[in-house]
């Protein structure tokens, strides 16, 4: 069985992305300032999930996979991301 993200989830995650609310910024989810995000930072946003840490950490994983209908994968000592 493959996990899905919702279909009510990605229109509003496309939604979001499309219109010019959310300036882009890049290797973060969020950028210092709070007023640019990443595509994933959108993602967090649209869906009313917090952002733990700004920078794409494996913190803010759990959260991503969960609206992604994806299941977490374990993450390695040394792997990117990892501390």
């Amino acid at each position: 069985m493959k996990a899905r993200m919702t279909r009510e989830a990605l229109d509003r995650w496309l939604k979001a992305l499309r219109s010019d609310k959310y300036r882009q910024t890049r290797q973060q989810l969020i950028n210092p300032a709070g007023d640019a995000y990443c595509c994933l930072g959108v993602l967090l946003v649209t869906q009313d999930k917090p952002v733990k840490d700004p920078k794409l950490t494996t913190e803010n994983y759990p959260a991503v996979y969960e609206v992604l209908g994806l299941p977490a994968p374990a993450t390695a000592a040394g792997s990117p991301g990892s501390g």
